[in-house]
């Protein structure tokens, strides 16, 4: 019972956290990138695409 007070207690700073932060991501898709960090989401991305485009280029 205690769990399902917190969980309920909790539930709306985190959804409004949740909003915010793709709200953000949204806004600016690399601002959970890390400089330097070549095993980011946003690095993986970034070399996915690039090799699609070499590959359609090629082919």
């Amino acid at each position: 019972m205690e769990r399902l007070v917190l969980a309920v207690c909790i539930e709306p700073l985190l959804d409004n956290l949740y909003e915010t932060l793709m709200e953000q991501l949204a806004a600016d898709p690399d601002i959970f990138r890390i400089p330097g960090e070549e095993t980011c989401p946003a690095s993986f991305r970034e070399r996915w695409i690039r090799r699609l485009r070499e590959q359609t280029t090629a082919g």
